[in-house]
């Protein structure tokens, strides 16, 4: 879920208001219990009020604490008592819900439990504002997605039905280069997986600015198409992100090529895909890879994905990988990558000259190459890129 570019403001002036109407601190947290909005302090605030403001989000066994006390299936406000093992004053839960779905969490300190049934009227209501504006901005963020896939679309009548939205209705007029960025997190593209990106993408701590253009997300790839100034900083922050949402996973991301015109944002979006699978899958390249920056993997990532295979490789490099000795195969490319430099490359590998000539002469005879025969050499090297490429 993401929201448009006013929406944070209107809720914080109806948390603001309601805080000031009540006189106790109120904050809006999304259903994961990251922060929306908070008020001023009114009274006296606990520890995890505190955390959830700098870190914009309580700690897990925090949320699990006051998740048991049933606060996403609730379909009326949940009070929850003060718990000094956790720091917690007590407070009120008042689940969100749009269409049924619950949609935020509004949370409000009340150690005297001082808040009636009037009070409770007037939260109700608020709550329903809230209610309404994040529905109709998830739906306004939700047809932007739509109209972002179709901007990159392979079909061409697709990207001209989306260029037309843009400009036509949606009064795009940019001019300056933009570039696309696409995050991607390793692992299973699961529904979990999914959720997690789309939270991360949507996160208004890390990409609350007016630098994103457009966003969408889908299965384990977020996806931004920011002004070129800012792309680099925005791939940055979509990274850390997606890392506080998966935890543990892999996150790598990719900047395509800046361009001027809508008609060319599917060439960026391609090319910033690319990158990011050469940057999961190609570790020495970094987590945030540029196009521009790939070198001999921009031909190799255009490749079609079935045919980077052990049937791409040249026989005799396959001759060593089946060999079995690792220490062959990372002695190869380092000499290859310095470009046949062998007094470098045994600094750089830790070991004696003597024994990087004796490693060299065993992949020689392995393979049947000379490392002397400029071809030899490049079909051992582009092999190499292939199989790290592959993830072989």
């Amino acid at each position: 879920m993401s929201y448009g570019a006013s929406v944070p403001g209107e809720l914080q002036r109806l948390i603001d208001d309601l805080a000031d109407r009540l006189n106790v601190p109120i904050s809006l947290e999304d259903p994961n219990q990251h922060l929306l909005a908070s008020s001023v302090q009114h009274g006296t605030i606990d520890d995890v009020r505190r955390q959830t403001v700098l870190g914009r989000r309580s700690l897990p066994d925090v949320r699990a604490w006051f998740e048991s006390f049933g606060v996403r299936e609730a379909l009326c406000p949940v009070r929850i008592p003060a718990d000094p093992v956790h720091s917690v004053l007590a407070r009120l839960c008042v689940p969100i819900r749009h269409r049924d779905r619950l949609i935020a969490l509004l949370w409000l300190i009340d150690p005297d439990a001082q808040l009636g049934d009037t009070e409770l009227a007037v939260i109700r209501s608020v709550a329903g504002h809230v209610a309404l504006l994040l529905g109709q901005s998830e739906l306004a963020e939700r047809m932007a997605g739509d109209t972002f896939r179709h901007l990159v679309s392979p079909v061409e009548s697709s990207r001209k039905a989306a260029q037309r939205e843009l400009t036509e209705h949606g009064g795009w007029s940019r001019t300056t280069p933009m570039m696309v960025v696409v995050a991607e997190v390793a692992g299973p593209a699961d529904d979990d997986s999914a959720d997690a990106v789309g939270m991360a993408l949507a996160d208004p701590s890390r990409l609350a600015t007016t630098d994103v253009l457009l966003r969408f997300s889908r299965a384990h790839q977020a996806s931004v198409l920011a002004p070129a100034r800012s792309s680099p900083a925005i791939a940055e922050r979509l990274m850390h992100a997606l890392a506080a949402q998966l935890p543990g996973r892999q996150v790598s991301a990719g900047i395509g090529d800046p361009v001027t015109a809508l008609a060319d944002v599917h060439h960026s979006f391609r090319q910033a895909r690319r990158a990011a699978h050469v940057a999961a899958t190609v570790p020495n390249m970094g987590p945030i890879v540029s196009w521009g920056d790939l070198g001999v993997f921009r031909a190799l990532t255009l490749l079609p994905a079935d045919e980077i295979g052990r049937s791409a490789l040249d026989p005799r490099l396959v001759q060593l990988l089946d060999a079995s000795e690792p220490d062959l195969v990372v002695t190869l490319e380092q000499y290859l990558d310095l470009a046949g430099d062998a007094q470098a490359t045994a600094a750089a590998l830790h070991i004696h000259r003597s024994t990087l000539y004796h490693r060299l002469g065993r992949i020689e005879t392995i393979t049947g190459t000379s490392l002397r025969s400029g071809g030899d050499r490049l079909a051992l090297h582009l092999g190499l890129k292939l199989v790290k490429l592959s993830a072989r």
